[in-house]
């Protein structure tokens, strides 16, 4: 079901400018889509439900065709909160050896990377306490 989506969506308010810029452009519909499920629930009408997917299909076709133009992300508009951590008591993954001292994140890369593949995986770079690049 796609309620509990929705009032995370409408009802959590946003965090970053990307999800106000995710609302901006697809809110309304998004909104129209679920007063259509909704109404559903009490009239059974079957157009309803083809309404409400209808504009469910129409958004996903947009995202779909803006996600290839996507390269980067900036951790300022999409996890401000993570770009804003710095000298973290947590060691780099992958990095701590027994008798040696543990190499902490100092920072993040503020740029993630997507690889323009089928799944688009987004490498995060983070700065170890050692000064070097660690990518993930």
């Amino acid at each position: 079901t796609l309620e509990p989506l929705h009032k995370m969506i409408m009802e959590k308010g946003t965090e970053t400018l990307r999800e106000v810029s995710f609302l901006d452009a697809f809110g309304k519909d998004l909104e129209q889509a679920y007063h259509f499920c909704e109404q559903y629930k009490t009239s059974k009408r079957e157009s309803d439900l083809n309404q409400a997917w209808q504009i469910y299909s129409q958004v996903f076709a947009l995202i779909h065709q803006q996600l290839p133009q996507i390269t980067t992300l900036e951790l300022q508009y999409c996890s401000p909160k993570l770009l804003s951590a710095v000298d973290l008591e947590l060691a780099v993954p992958g990095t701590y050896a027994s008798g040696k001292s543990v190499v902490k994140i100092k920072s993040f890369n503020p740029t993630l990377n997507i690889i323009p593949s089928q799944q688009r995986p987004r490498k995060l770079v983070c700065i170890g306490s050692d000064g070097r690049q660690y990518t993930f």
